[in-house]
């Protein structure tokens, strides 16, 4: 019977299986066949689904001739002699790595996941559809391109268009899991796309309403504690002349709201000249973010039309988002400064169809959006907005009074043009670090923490984008129809801060305030603590010089200045009650590293979070802690070390360390085992990479690679957060790519999370997995004469007038 069926009976008894309408044993049975000749059928079909790149591809769409060479990494190098033809190449390239990704993000900016997902999927949908992602690429940005970045969507779109029409029915695995085939694609997919991550960088609107509840159900001292990084360092702490902070709870300062551990924060760094033995500047990126498989970011090598640029893109969109040119490198870490605000608008009471402005009374607008779902009825969403198209959002936020609110509205920057695409292909163009001031001038969101080195010597770093300006300054939501707080035009570079050459040899940010409150002038934001800035300048201000090579592996540290400073502390307090002096000797003998073989590593990454939830509800009532009590770290730190209580603390400290140890015993007995030596971390922590589309264990295995012990933990250079599952910490965020230049040559290093290809089996979608724990990374490579030696296959683009 084996040899008898069809290549689509064979596809359809795999798909079966993967998609779980039947087991492997009910195949077998129906055909006839043993289970070595099922999975045989298994790896066939999964390969079969590799359409050959080493193929000519023609389209109308190009002007001329152009190429993707992939190297032994699967980079894509893009060549081409015209912006339109290099979007047309890095469409193809993206299209033939990621051409279900490409897919997936389109219908997660549009709001149409849960047709193809299914129900668990809705509220996501109702989310974007609200606030309109898809609506704005269409009204707001597309009119607004350039005319070259218009050539370039163009061209990507036909490329990628190019690529689904060259394979026709043999599309990726997941298309056949769940049942459909991709739209065209078109110019403003990617600006959707662009405009959803954006939003995923600024929105975050949970730390707004965790502020407003502080601000009303607590005190000023209260909130100061919650409202304010638990370490506070500042990234360029001279800026305006203002003093350095320390610690402590600097007025303006923030802290970082929600769960500190759901977001891990990023880090970029540059050493200069001064501080690099035989090179330099050197520049280290490597943003973090929530892990999954395919992977976020995409390599890619842009090569013509005056552009000479390698880097991670984001698929779904052409141009390289940070990376190098022949002469300049930039990084790029996410700025939190406020560019949003929640509005609490007032209704007239005779008409609640309309609400306040500064000018009188305005009719709220209404559009209904229909959701598809798979396998039920459609949905139905009533969108509110107001006059100016600000979206009622309050199905999408926690309340703010616990009496429920009236409508809250959104103000985003990213409601209006923000010429992103020109930016990044301007940026691609840059040579120097005075280009690139001038092209981060331009740049309006998202906020970024830039680092910038030149193959001059020059480096620096620059806070870039548009921030709103208000006549008051509040962490929390704001008054509708109040002068005070509506926005009064932006600050832009140079306005913001910025730091070039300094003396000391290095810049480095790390999500931390760019500067003293008192120098931003009425700027805000959701800051993260000052232990991984604190760490790296430890690291690049010591006084032997570095190699490059130590410049980059400092991505790689693990040791913790919170455990540092508190852990024997903590110990103490925890040999204090009989039944936790086991854990208070293991972390007295710890290095405060999160390395592998250690025991402390693990005990603290489990007590502290639980250590700080126990203060934190001890002083806010239940409401205000949903949102806030895991952002009582300075007040817990406070009291670690021994200083003088806040008269509103009441509580007995010995007592939350019995607490918060007792349950953090209780979870690693019972996930780990009595034994104290079987909880090294190496044996805790995991990075497990889930894929969207693998809902049944059959697919899973095929889509997802295996999970990965991995060292780094939260609060280190090394950032890492999980969630703790039945039998082992989850990694949920970590370093998503890691980017290395050395800017006295073409030397580049990169290295993703999995690999470059997001089909299932295909020899680049796990063959980076073994470098990042190892501490390694691969080449990318610039020199043409590099390139055309690692070539290991090509991608011919012709105009399908030529032949």
């Amino acid at each position: 019977m084996a040899a008898r069926a069809t290549s689509t009976e064979r596809i359809e008894a795999v798909i079966a299986v993967l998609r779980g309408d039947r087991t492997v044993e009910e195949v077998c049975r129906l055909r006839g066949v043993r289970q070595a000749t099922y999975r045989r059928w298994q790896r066939q079909v999964v390969a079969g689904k590799h359409s050959d790149v080493r193929a000519t591809v023609t389209a109308g769409a190009l002007g001329g001739e152009a190429r993707v060479d992939r190297d032994r990494w699967g980079v894509a190098h893009c060549f081409a002699d015209n912006v339109a033809d290099l979007g047309f190449a890095a469409g193809v390239a993206q299209a033939q790595d990621r051409l279900w990704q490409l897919d997936y993000r389109r219908r997660i900016a549009d709001g149409r996941l849960a047709a193809v997902l299914g129900a668990d999927h809705i509220r996501t949908d109702r989310e974007h559809r609200t606030l309109g992602f898809r609506r704005i690429a269409e009204q707001v940005e597309a009119p607004a391109l350039s005319a070259e970045a218009e050539a370039a969507l163009a061209g990507y779109a036909a490329g990628v268009n190019a690529w689904i029409e060259h394979v026709g029915d043999n599309l990726p695995l997941e298309f056949d899991l769940l049942g459909y085939e991709p739209e065209p694609w078109q110019v403003t997919d990617s600006l959707a796309i662009l405009r959803y991550f954006w939003w995923t960088l600024t929105g975050r609107l949970s730390q707004l309403v965790a502020a407003e509840r502080l601000q009303r159900h607590t005190g000023p001292d209260v909130a100061a504690w919650f409202l304010t990084p638990e370490t506070v360092s500042y990234i360029v702490p001279d800026w305006g002349g203002a003093a350095r902070v320390r610690g402590g709870t600097a007025p303006g300062g923030a802290a970082e709201a929600d769960s500190p551990a759901a977001t891990p924060g990023s880090n970029n760094w540059v050493a200069g000249p001064s501080r690099v033995d035989g090179g330099g500047p050197v520049l280290a990126a490597d943003p973090h973010w929530p892990v999954a498989f395919p992977d976020m970011w995409y390599e890619q090598h842009l090569s013509g039309a005056g552009t000479d640029v390698i880097g991670p893109a984001y698929p779904g969109a052409p141009w390289v988002v940070f990376g190098r040119t022949r002469g300049l490198a930039w990084g790029r870490t996410n700025n939190v400064t406020s560019t949003r605000d929640l509005y609490h608008e007032q209704t007239d009471p005779d008409s609640p169809s309309r609400y306040r402005t500064t000018g009188g009374w305005e009719q709220f607008t209404t559009r209904y959006e229909s959701i598809e779902v798979a396998g039920a009825d459609p949905v139905t969403e009533l969108v509110h907005c107001t006059a100016d198209g600000r979206p009622v959002i309050n199905s999408f936020i926690p309340d703010v009074d616990p009496e429920g609110d009236g409508p809250i509205t959104l103000r985003w920057l990213g409601q209006e043009a923000i010429g992103d695409v020109q930016s990044l292909i301007d940026l691609g163009r840059c040579d120097t670090v005075a280009q690139a001031r001038q092209v981060f001038s331009r740049w309006r969101l998202s906020l970024w923490n830039a680092v910038l080195a030149d193959a001059d010597g020059h480096f620096g770093y620059q806070m870039c984008g548009s921030v709103p300006e208000r006549a008051v300054a509040t962490r929390g939501t704001r008054p509708g129809g109040d002068a005070d707080h509506v926005w009064q035009g932006y600050r832009n570079s140079p306005a913001l801060p910025g730091d070039y050459d300094p003396v000391r040899g290095w810049v480095a940010s790390a999500n931390n305030p760019p500067a003293p409150p008192e120098s931003l002038d009425g700027l805000y934001g959701t800051y993260a603590d000052g232990y991984r800035h604190d760490r790296i300048a430890q690291a690049l201000g010591r006084g032997e010089l570095l190699t490059p090579k130590q410049v980059g592996d400092l991505q790689n540290d693990n040791l913790s200045l919170r455990a540092e400073e508190l852990s024997s502390s903590a110990a103490r307090y925890m040999g204090r009650t009989k039944r936790l002096r086991t854990m208070a000797k293991w972390l007295r003998r710890w290095n405060h590293r999160y390395d592998g073989d250690q025991v402390g590593a693990t005990i603290w990454a489990l007590f502290w979070p639980r250590l700080v939830q126990c203060v934190g509800q001890a002083v806010l009532d239940s409401f205000t802690a949903q949102l806030n009590a895991g952002n009582a770290g300075g007040l817990t730190r406070h009291l670690l070390l021994g200083h003088r209580s806040p008269g509103f603390f009441q509580g007995d400290l010995t007592a939350m360390v019995a607490v918060a140890g007792g349950d953090t015993l209780d979870y690693l007995e019972r996930a780990l085992g009595s034994t104290a030596r079987s909880w090294r971390w190496d044996r805790v922590q995991f990075m497990v990479l889930r894929h969207p589309a693998a809902r049944t264990e059959a697919a899973r295995a095929i889509l997802e690679p295996a999970p990965v012990p991995c060292q780094g933990g939260n609060g280190v250079v090394n950032n890492r957060a999980s969630r703790e599952a039945e039998s082992r910490l989850e990694v949920t965020g970590g370093p998503s790519y890691r980017f290395v230049a050395d800017m006295s040559s073409l030397e580049t290093r990169g290295c993703m999370l999995a690999g470059q290809s997001g089909q299932a089996g295909h020899d680049h979608a796990f063959d980076q997995l073994d470098l990042w724990p190892a501490g390694q990374y691969h080449p990318l490579l610039m020199d043409d004469d590099e390139v055309a030696a690692a070539t290991v296959t090509t991608t011919r683009l012709r105009d399908s007038a030529s032949g």
